[in-house]
Formats: structure tokens, sequence, C-alpha cells
């Protein structure tokens, strides 16, 4: 499982980088590619996170099904509420390029478990698969 502590500190270096410092607290969301106990580990990490880095607010997000489309809409309404980051582990990376790139003009964009390498994304954060 991923080193969830590193991954929400590299995404508050970027942070601190890019200037989102200038609310009180930024807000970081992981999005997962489907509801699925496989996620429930990481889920659990955000909310221990969160209670150690009361600095910043965590999210942990599923989409309503596990479609590429439903997941571009959520990255959608979490950057228009003023997410300052997004992690996403992708249903269909090769299709959801396009919504990555849009998403990452916006606000930084790291990818996890399932990697889009010809988006904008940040950095992939997980294993070769």
């Amino acid at each position: 499982m991923y080193n969830l502590k590193s991954i929400l500190l590299a995404a508050g270096v970027v942070l601190a980088a890019s200037g989102a410092f200038a609310q009180e607290k930024p807000a970081l969301a992981f999005v997962v590619n489907a509801a699925s106990d496989f996620w429930k580990l990481s889920e659990a990490g955000v909310k221990a996170a969160q209670a150690e880095l009361p600095g910043y607010e965590l999210q942990f997000r599923y989409p309503a099904q596990g479609t590429a489309a439903l997941q571009n809409a959520l990255m959608d309404d979490l950057v228009a509420a003023g997410t300052d980051a997004i992690m996403i582990s992708s249903a269909d990376p090769k299709n959801s390029i396009d919504a990555f790139n849009r998403i990452a003009a916006q606000v930084p964009l790291f990818t996890t478990d399932s990697d889009a390498p010809d988006s904008n994304r940040i950095a992939y954060l997980g294993s070769s698969n």
C-alpha cells in the first residue's frame, strides 16, 4: 500500500511552491476509481492523516459509479469548490487524458494506482504495473 503521508507531503510541497497557502486550510482530495474494499485502507489512511494534519482539509471521494465520466465530473466539482490539489486513480486513464489536462491546468494533479503518463499530471505515485 502507498505511504499516504509521503503522498500528502508531496502534494503539500507542490501547494507551497504554487502559492496555494493563501487559504487558511489547503484542501487536498483523493479520488478513487470505484467503491471497493481495495480502497478501504487508503480511506482509513486519509482519515488518520487528517487527524495528524489539522492544517489541511483532506477528502477521500468515491464516484457514484466507476466510470471516467463520473470521475471527471467529480474532479470538476472539486475544482469548482476550491480544492487545491487532486490525486486520482483513474477508471480509464487512456481515455481521460483531455479531462486530466483540463484539471491539471487548474490545480496540481497526481495519479496513483493507474497512471496516465501522457497527461499533464505532476507525478504518478504507485508501483510499475
